[in-house]
């Protein structure tokens, strides 16, 4: 099978779980005997075609250097449009592709493009439907430091053409947001693949920790809610004066967030540690006693699956589909969004109690183990490919 994506960002832009799902994708795939073609845009220093762990890779529109905010520029948006329509044009009359793959916004639509005209199997990944009741979302999106106004006016645009489209299929990842998704008004069949992990890139992690210092993952923008953790350590360090947070990842809100606590005088307890490799954010993980996710709007949590990976217990928001994959009490905690006190206590309580941290996570990887490594992420994939693949023309 020949599988092509298109998805307008990919390694090393790796900063997002849809993003990071087509790369954990791709690599089993090609693991298999696949070949797998993507379609990206291109990136600050780096090649515009290349192999990368045996998936080949286009980088084609305009150059974008990567700060950890999904949405780009009007310019860029229409610029990976064009060209990338125009290079799946070429790359599909030049090569036997069985299937094309899209993840959200602006592939989606050079994709659609592409796939109708060859006459070929198009399915669109929706992880989330963002407008859908949070009206003020792209707009508050639109006020973070460095990003576009712009992004109010074609967040929504793109969201709303994209779900207007009649792929074969679309896939999302929770139910919740199939759910939202129908009630967006997406009208062709919606398939639900949950996202998973290679646990080969997971090692056990000991059961040695820190049981003091607690980690988020993520890119910094204003949903994922930093705010709660950052407002709850003043309390926090009353019962645990050597608490730490360690904040892995970058985007438009640091600075606000980095001022946050320097205005609450909690600077000396949280790491803003940036973008890091892999293997450092696996062994930073491992050594904290839980991962901390206070996301008010996601379409699965894919850090959740690392953190059970990493035998560590998750805290997150009581928002769906969050609670959906972390049991309360058993391998994490949902909380109240902002109710930071509660967050605080909940945090003291585990630091104080790291046996129950490491049981709570061993019961993580059993989850994990069970239901979203990705060997059973990438079944169920090629089952979506293959039964449609069969359906008489």
């Amino acid at each position: 099978m020949t599988i092509l994506y298109f998805c307008q960002l990919f390694a090393p832009a790796l900063y997002g779980g849809g993003e990071f799902e087509f790369y954990s994708w791709s690599k089993e795939l090609v693991r298999r005997g696949h070949r797998v073609i993507v379609i990206t845009q291109r990136l600050d220093h780096a090649r515009t075609h290349g192999i990368v762990d045996g998936i080949e890779v286009y980088r084609t529109g305009p150059v974008i250097a990567y700060g950890g905010a999904l949405t780009l520029s009007l310019r860029q948006n229409i610029g990976y449009i064009l060209c990338a329509t125009a290079l799946g044009m070429f790359l599909l009359s030049r090569n036997r592709v069985t299937v094309v793959h899209s993840n959200t916004y602006s592939p989606a639509i050079a994709a659609e493009i592409c796939a109708k005209f060859f006459r070929k199997p198009h399915y669109i990944t929706v992880h989330d439907v963002y407008a859908l009741g949070r009206r003020t979302f792209w707009t508050t999106w639109s006020t973070q430091l460095g990003v576009s106004w712009v992004a109010r006016q074609i967040g929504p645009l793109l969201e709303r053409l994209v779900l207007k489209l009649h792929p074969t299929a679309f896939h999302t990842v929770s139910n919740t947001s199939m759910l939202e998704m129908k009630a967006f008004g997406a009208q062709r069949p919606i398939v639900v693949i949950p996202n998973g992990i290679n646990m080969r890139e997971y090692p056990e992690a000991a059961s040695y920790f820190l049981p003091h210092q607690f980690i988020f993952i993520g890119r910094l923008v204003f949903y994922k809610n930093l705010d709660v953790v950052i407002r709850a350590l003043p309390h926090l360090l009353r019962e645990v004066p050597d608490a730490t947070l360690v904040v892995v990842g970058d985007g438009p809100m640091r600075e606000q967030w980095c001022a946050l606590a320097r205005r609450i005088g909690v600077e000396r307890s949280v790491k803003f540690v940036g973008r890091i490799p892999h293997e450092e954010k696996v062994r930073l993980l491992s050594e904290s006693a839980a991962l901390l996710l206070p996301s008010l709007v996601e379409g699965f949590g894919i850090v959740i699956l690392e953190s059970f990976a990493c035998c560590r217990p998750a805290v997150v928001a009581n928002v769906m589909p969050l609670s959906d994959l972390v049991s309360n009490g058993n391998d994490g905690f949902t909380l109240p969004p902002f109710e930071d006190e509660t967050w605080a206590h909940c945090l003291a309580e585990l630091a104080k109690n790291p046996e129950e941290a490491t049981t709570m996570g061993k019961r993580g990887r059993a989850k994990l183990q069970s239901s979203y490594t990705i060997e059973s992420v990438v079944n169920m994939l090629q089952d979506m490919y293959d039964s449609r693949l069969r359906v008489p023309s």
